[in-house]
């Protein structure tokens, strides 16, 4: 079957598609192809592509996860950037991707979360059944003001930070990889997706 829909809360689309996300927004969305397995009254996902965009939301941290990364290098500054964090989450501006499933497995590209003075391209694989993630993520921070510029490490001011994002929907951890272990290919999208205006 194909599907489209423009500007739908995002929880009604969680709801539909039986994904539990700690999201809110606005989601507008384009389906083609996309081939379900019924059983016992849930659907999974078998095959298909498409394109997935939220807008003007939030995404909060799943608490396990901000555990994990309580030692990270950026975490001074998102924590005084967003002193509100741990309880509201991080403002989404905008995330997106384009899909293709096969097998139950989705393979996303052209991944782009943008929040307030920063961005993050990402690529990678979802495995909806599971609700599990593995993707490699190029961070970029964009920061205007100079007292929060200063809590960013020297080397992220002026570069992109890369790492993998692995684990579930509701417990995942991010780790540092050096952009020179990222292969070619995988680094051409992620600077693909970067640039998207």
């Amino acid at each position: 079957m194909d599907g489209a829909a423009k500007d739908i809360p995002v929880e009604a689309f969680l709801a539909a598609t039986g994904q539990d996300l700690p999201l809110s927004g606005r989601v507008t969305f384009l389906a083609k192809d996309v081939q379900l397995t019924l059983s016992s009254g849930t659907a999974a996902l078998q095959g298909g592509q498409g394109y997935w965009e939220l807008k003007e939301g939030r995404y909060t941290i799943p608490a396990a996860s901000l555990k994990r990364l309580a030692r990270a290098k950026t975490m001074a500054y998102l924590k005084k950037k967003f002193p509100d964090l741990e309880s509201t989450g991080l403002p989404v501006r905008r995330l997106s991707a384009h899909w293709q499933a096969k097998d139950g497995l989705v393979t996303a590209d052209e991944g782009l979360l943008v929040s307030d003075d920063i961005k993050a391209a990402w690529a990678g694989k979802l495995d909806p059944a599971r609700r599990g993630i593995d993707a490699m993520i190029r961070l970029e921070i964009h920061e205007k003001n100079p007292a929060l510029l200063a809590l960013v490490p020297n080397r992220y001011q002026s570069q992109p930070a890369f790492g993998r994002l692995q684990g579930t929907w509701q417990e995942w951890s991010l780790r540092s990889v050096r952009p020179e272990k990222i292969p070619s290919a995988v680094q051409s999208k992620l600077r693909k997706s970067i640039n998207q205006k």
